[in-house]
């Protein structure tokens, strides 16, 4: 019976990374959200809900080691409370909220097999660099036969640009931060820093093509946290800074400024307004879904104004529990993970219309990385004080 219950043990953490996988992609070549949804329930969700009603939760730990997804769960508890007089609002909430929890119980369980996480982070890693090229081929054409640059677009539910650059560079990045780089170093500065060159420069093409300066905003948060903690920092920090100040005078920052200042300050002295005078200081505005801010926009377009807007200081404070608690603990632990997540962190300052929402490519730019980093540093607190909790579920 131990045995069974070991090879099942093995086999289920590897089976949730590659419905994960597919969970991801779907992205890229399902246009359908209910569709995309159902594979989540199906192959993912549902899995997981047996399992942890046949386990239990034991195997996760006690409450310090999971102190970051409590402040996230409290924060989701607040803002449903600001919800409850409109029930259809607040049900929908709840389930979101849920789900997600759902999506953190499986990562949870999947990291247990590691060997199956980074096949997975590979597998998504050549997905986006072949998305990557298609996009990139696309611009260069449309450049040499108009001599224009133009704002791709791919396809499904990554049509719109902003959240194909994010769910991209999270596959890049996430594959680069965990397990690219370590092997690059292991064959020499050199080959290193070449290494770490292609990858910024090729991450920057990606955010060019789909003239997405959230893309931008994320990559440099990442690189930035990652600098904290990265071997041969200083060079690597020295050869960025170069990059940076190249990209700056030769003009190739232009793509990205098409489409002008896209109406971000506007909007939020807007939704600021809007909250101050028609709205709850202390709930903020559940109700106004048929507001148009600055006349034209239906949300804030930025996930942490959206907060704000929508549960008032009670969702904004305890967000900002959880954040800073995240933000602290992570850089404590020197997270790879954490590193990566600061491309869903800082790509939703200037998008997306809160964060608790069902099945999105949200997820897979904020969550799954974010998850990700709660779930790396409770190992590495625990390998500090050597802990032994939360190791593995209970044979039974």
């Amino acid at each position: 019976m131990s045995d069974q219950h070991n090879r099942y043990w093995d086999e289920f953490p590897a089976y949730l990374s590659v419905a994960l996988g597919v969970f991801i992609c779907s992205f890229f070549t399902v246009d359908s959200s209910k569709a995309i949804n159902n594979l989540y329930y199906v192959f993912f969700g549902i899995p997981v809900v047996f399992f942890v009603f046949k386990k239990g939760f034991r195997w996760l730990g006690g409450v310090k080691q999971n102190l970051p997804i409590i402040l996230l769960f409290l924060h989701v508890t607040f803002v449903f409370l600001t919800k409850i007089g409109n029930p259809d609002a607040a049900f929908d909430y709840l389930k979101n909220g849920l789900y997600l929890a759902v999506l953190w119980l499986g990562l949870e369980i999947s990291y247990q097999n590691e060997k199956g996480v980074a096949l997975l982070w590979r597998f998504v890693a050549a997905i986006c660099f072949a998305a990557s090229l298609w996009a990139m081929a696309e611009w260069l054409v449309v450049y040499l036969h108009s001599n224009s640059v133009s704002r791709i677009s791919l396809y499904a539910k990554a049509s719109n640009p902003v959240h194909a650059s994010l769910l991209i560079l999270i596959g890049w990045l996430g594959y680069w931060f965990k397990y690219g780089f370590p092997i690059a170093i292991e064959r020499g500065k050199g080959h290193y820093i070449a290494t770490l060159i292609f990858v910024v420069v090729f991450a920057f093409g990606v955010c060019v093509v789909f003239q997405s300066r959230s893309g931008v905003i994320g990559l440099v948060a990442a690189m930035l946290v990652w600098l904290l903690a990265a071997k041969h920092r200083r060079i690597a920090a020295f050869l960025l800074v170069c990059g940076a100040i190249v990209v700056w005078l030769s003009g190739l920052y232009d793509p990205l400024m098409q489409r002008g200042g896209s109406y971000r300050t506007e909007i939020w002295l807007d939704a600021l307004q809007h909250l101050a005078s028609e709205c709850s200081i202390l709930f903020g505005c559940p109700d106004d879904e048929n507001y148009m801010y600055v006349g034209q926009f239906n949300h804030p377009h930025s996930a942490y104004f959206s907060i704000l807007v929508d549960s008032g200081i009670t969702g904004a404070i305890s967000f900002a529990a959880f954040a800073l608690f995240y933000l602290r603990t992570s850089l404590r632990t020197s997270s790879v993970w954490f590193a990566v997540s600061m491309v869903g962190w800082g790509g939703v300052l200037a998008t997306s219309n809160g964060l608790i929402e069902s099945p999105r490519p949200l997820w897979v730019y904020f969550w799954i990385p974010t998850f990700l980093a709660a779930i790396e540093m409770k190992r590495r607190l625990n390998a500090e004080f050597g802990s032994t909790t939360a190791a593995k579920p209970p044979s039974n």
